[in-house]
């Protein structure tokens, strides 16, 4: 039971790692496959049950997965939903929603709680001091070159990990 949840809390984590991949710009596919390829070919991860909750996050895919019915993608799947409805804005300056490259993470609490507000992360890397990255009011594009440096640090730190014994 404890493996189990380690790789969910593991797939849970990584299901997103394709838009960082899409954002570097080397990849323009779907994100799930993306993300999936990245961490199968790249990060070298073999795990069926992790690299299946990143390929099979979305109904386009997972409708047609095949998978067990105790597939812990399925949890995943549920959870980006429930994310995802609670993340739909409007794309700036027009009517259009959908996914913008360069705009940063908002902070849940400018909608909880029926918060009207605009605060975001800025870009940045995990702070060796522990300083936390708060929300800001100051809104900061994300650019391609933090992709590539993100997704350069991931497989530094892929490297060499026995996903099937060591992490799990």
């Amino acid at each position: 039971m404890i493996d189990q949840k380690i790789k969910l809390i593991t797939g849970s984590l990584l299901h997103d790692i394709g838009k960082v991949v899409y954002r570097e710009g080397s990849d323009r596919r779907n994100h799930s496959v993306s993300g999936y390829d990245f961490l199968k070919e790249e990060g070298k991860i073999e795990d069926k049950e992790i690299l299946d909750c990143v390929r099979y996050h979305h109904f386009s895919e997972i409708k047609s997965a095949r998978l067990k019915e105790d597939n812990l993608a399925y949890i995943v799947y549920l959870a980006d939903n429930i994310a995802a409805f609670a993340d739909r804005r409007k794309k700036e300056d027009t009517e259009e929603k959908g996914f913008d490259l360069s705009v940063p993470l908002q902070s849940v609490f400018n909608v909880l709680n029926g918060n009207n507000q605009s605060f975001y992360y800025q870009p940045g890397d995990m702070d060796n001091q522990g300083k936390i990255n708060y929300p800001a009011s100051e809104k900061k594009p994300f650019s391609r070159e933090f992709y590539m440096k993100i997704c350069q640090r991931m497989l530094d730190n892929f490297r060499g990990m026995n996903w099937s014994e060591e992490y799990l």
